[in-house]
């Protein structure tokens, strides 16, 4: 979806959304890993992760991935063109050689294992993972449904008529 608005709706290629994925996943696994492994994590982030763990994995993802596209786009803000999609192919690289590289921390190309499902603590306590895989299901279609409403919503607003006018013609919109 985001590809689709980027390309299809602004008419910019950008080829760096992998970075903002992995390093999502990357922010709950390794949440979920600390807050598992470490005694010196703070009783109130150990409480909340006990009653919403889905939710505060999802919030870590979100906060993450916002960090990175913010230094990906102030590094990438002023190409155009093929430019800024080689740059931002380029910049995504940094991220799966680091993943690689790191493997003591990231698990390299093992990934990291050793995590138990997840329950979804405010949503109805179901647990979501390999264990049950219609809660895992529906689950993946709420949020599914909820992103492409808000996109939809996004796209219909004045900001979506300046991503068609960007792709129209991009010093006029200027």
């Amino acid at each position: 979806m985001a590809f689709n608005i980027m390309l299809g709706y602004s008419g910019v290629l950008s080829l760096g959304h992998c970075a903002f994925f992995g390093m999502g996943g990357y922010a709950a696994g390794l949440l979920f890993r600390w807050l598992q492994t470490t005694e010196d994590v703070p009783q109130v982030l150990v409480r909340a992760f006990l009653v919403a763990p889905v939710e505060l994995a999802m919030i870590a993802t979100v906060v993450v991935s916002f960090g990175v596209a913010l230094g990906i786009g102030f590094l990438s803000m002023r190409k155009t063109g093929v430019y800024f999609g080689m740059l931002t192919l380029a910049l995504s690289q940094v991220f799966y050689y680091a993943a690689q590289t790191f493997d003591d921390f990231t698990g390299g190309t093992d990934g990291l294992g050793g995590l138990d499902n997840l329950n979804i603590g405010i949503l109805g306590g179901k647990r979501i993972g390999v264990v049950d895989v219609m809660s895992t299901y529906w689950f993946i279609i709420a949020v599914t449904v909820i992103c492409v409403f808000l996109i939809w919503q996004l796209l219909r607003s004045p900001y979506g008529r300046v991503l068609n006018a960007i792709r129209e013609n991009e010093e006029r919109a200027r």
